[in-house]
């Protein structure tokens, strides 16, 4: 009797010490998967306490990408940014995309996330996805005139960029198809915004457009500055803002809208097209100044005579992502913490360095 109970508490506590044991690698485990985590860790739905949501919430992640898009987010050389296509079932291939250069501040931001590959991504909810793509695809609005923002189209004319990349990362962070839909201009994205016709914009954020749109901040930034005459006395935009001054810009772009609202002196004269803008200023010596972003007005200068770019900046153009008013706050408030994670995670600054979009800053930095 006295052995069985020896055997017995011997068995016991040979248990409990493989207990111990397994305990102690499972936490040691869990600090090093926090320690070098290119992102970090990510924190899971509160109703499992787990890293990555329930199993039907990882089925749910994202889906193949993307009518009118393919291949939108491409792959950068030196390895910054690599899409997989997957089956949302195919566990294998859960790396969706993957960015360099992380940061681990992203721990700092106070919204369950995921990370799929090494971009970390806020979960949105049923609400937040229903308000920002309501017929099931995100209808994406691209203005095609900025060249910084699109560099260029595809065989089949879809647009490819810095903008369409960023519109690409959210839709598939919402598990959605995307559509890209093409306007001219700034100007004609913003008329659209009240006709249903996209569910996000991809513009500068501006005062006058913000009256119809609820704007994220900023995830990129372009300086706009102004070009003179090579004989000219002005030399900053204090400068040109003189009484009898007259300034050339495009109608409707975000600086040209900067300028309407702080402007004091100067006569602002516009036009509908960049090309018209810049023909005026070359055509006529009565326009003193010709407003535009610098690396448009840089790339002008080489091409006229007698001609040189200010130093200065008078505004600088606050890329950023809007929704049309009016939706449920779950859409906007997922699309700010989106926009967020995009800088810190350094998934805008790979966009601008894969499409060489020289002149195209990371809002804040």
């Amino acid at each position: 009797m006295i052995f069985v109970v020896a055997v017995f508490v011997v068995t016991i506590g040979f248990v409990a010490v493989i207990i111990v044991i397994v305990a102690v690698l499972f936490a040691v485990r869990i600090v090093m998967v926090r320690k070098f985590a290119v992102i970090g860790c990510c924190v899971g739905h509160a109703d499992t306490g787990q890293d990555g949501g329930t199993e039907q919430q990882r089925n749910d992640w994202p889906k193949p990408l993307h009518r009118g898009a393919s291949g939108v987010i491409g792959s950068i050389r030196n390895g910054g940014v690599v899409v997989v296509r997957h089956s949302p079932k195919d566990t294998s291939s859960r790396r969706s995309i993957r960015w360099r250069g992380a940061a681990s501040r992203s721990n700092d931001l106070p919204h369950r996330c995921r990370t799929i590959g090494h971009m970390t991504t806020p979960i949105p909810s049923p609400e937040a996805v229903q308000a920002l793509a309501p017929t099931g695809t995100l209808r994406a609005a691209i203005n095609l005139s900025n060249s910084l923002l699109v560099s260029g189209t595809e065989a089949d004319g879809t647009p490819v960029g810095v903008s369409p990349d960023i519109a690409a990362a959210l839709a598939e962070a919402l598990g959605v198809e995307l559509e890209l839909i093409r306007f001219q201009s700034p100007g004609s994205v913003a008329d659209a915004a009240n006709g249903g016709m996209w569910d996000i914009g991809n513009i500068g954020a501006e005062p006058a457009r913000a009256e119809y749109i609820d704007f994220t901040t900023a995830y990129a930034e372009i300086e706009a500055t102004m070009m003179v005459r090579g004989d000219s006395a002005m030399h900053s935009f204090a400068d040109v803002d003189q009484r009898g001054a007259r300034i050339v810009v495009k109608s409707r772009a975000a600086y040209c809208l900067w300028l309407e609202r702080n402007l004091v002196n100067a006569e602002l004269v516009q036009f509908a097209e960049h090309a018209e803008t810049t023909d005026a200023f070359a055509a006529d010596e009565s326009f003193d100044a010709y407003a535009g972003l610098r690396t448009l007005l840089t790339a002008e200068a080489t091409s006229l005579e007698n001609i040189r770019v200010l130093d200065d900046r008078f505004t600088a153009v606050q890329q950023a992502i809007g929704t049309p008013k009016g939706r449920d706050e779950a859409g906007f408030e997922y699309l700010k913490a989106f926009v967020e994670h995009t800088k810190i995670d350094g998934v805008v600054a790979a966009l601008i360095e894969k499409h060489s979009a020289d002149g195209l800053l990371v809002a804040g930095n």
